[in-house]
């Protein structure tokens, strides 16, 4: 539910409110289901676009390229 409340501020353009929701759900999937599952990477492609949305592309990169590394190893 709450990936759903950050998804529906992105498409609003409320990325300030998206972003921590963002974060604490990733926070939680990483530890309770781990860096590889898939719902775990599915959020670090939402967190990922939620930065190349607003042009922040330095902090969108590292995480597209930490999605293809666990994605691949």
């Amino acid at each position: 539910m709450m990936n759903d409340l950050a998804e529906l501020y992105q498409n609003e353009g409320k990325y300030t409110q998206a972003e921590p929701i963002i974060t604490k759900v990733l926070e939680i999937q990483r530890r309770t289901l781990g860096q590889k599952h898939p719902n775990t990477l599915k959020t670090m492609v939402a967190l990922a676009a939620l930065y190349r949305n607003q042009g922040k592309y330095a902090q969108a990169e590292p995480i597209y390229t930490g999605i293809l590394n666990q994605a691949t190893s």
